[in-house]
């Protein structure tokens, strides 16, 4: 699955970028960070596009508030849709709640950047929850597109996420005490029935 392959690519960037800027430090701003926010911002574009011809082709889906429009009717509790930091199990990103109040934080911090080079608010508070946001879209394409393939997610040590964990699909990956998650892997039918659950798809 070629957007999962590409999420993995980015995770392990932001793996390296660990070494200089601690997830925990969730205000810090760097180049790194900067780069990453216009990257995923891109790359969680697409997929808005994507998903949304999936949920409806006819519906318009050019802009951010065309995308909410056919998102949060197709999927009303996208709010409690959520990534697990693999190494800090208490840490979570939530990245589309409150949606349906109001705007998405980091994607107003992802416009202000396009038209600014020295634009502070790229932290790695932001960073890491889009790089969620671009997660949990993924997921939802595979299970919307279940009906023209069933490829496995994750079929290999190397396919499983090393950084961010979703939530949903944490039942579907076999533990083991000295390795910790090991590989299992999930089809896109097997998760659009926990997705059920959890984003009334």
């Amino acid at each position: 699955m070629l957007g999962w392959r590409r999420y993995l690519s980015i995770e392990e960037d932001f793996l390296r970028a660990r070494y200089y800027v601690a997830f925990d430090v969730e205000y810090a701003h760097s180049d790194f960070l900067s780069k990453s926010v216009i990257l995923l911002g891109a790359e969680i574009e697409a997929s808005f596009k994507n998903l949304c011809s999936l949920i409806d082709n006819k519906a318009p889906r050019g802009n951010i508030c065309q995308y909410k429009g056919i998102l949060l009717k197709a999927l009303p509790n996208l709010g409690n849709f959520k990534s697990i930091l693999r190494e800090d199990t208490e840490q979570n990103y939530l990245p589309f709640e409150g949606w349906d109040k109001g705007s998405l934080l980091w994607w107003d911090v992802y416009n202000n950047i396009k038209h600014s080079s020295d634009d502070k608010t790229a932290t790695m508070k932001v960073a890491m929850t889009m790089l969620s946001a671009y997660q949990l879209l993924i997921i939802l394409i595979a299970a919307y597109e279940e009906g023209k393939s069933d490829d496995r997610i994750a079929y290999t040590q190397l396919d499983i996420p090393r950084l961010l964990i979703p939530d949903v699909a944490m039942g579907m990956y076999q533990q083991d005490d000295d390795e910790g998650l090991i590989s299992f892997g999930f089809s896109a039918s097997e998760l659009k029935e926990k997705l059920k659950k959890a984003v009334s798809i």
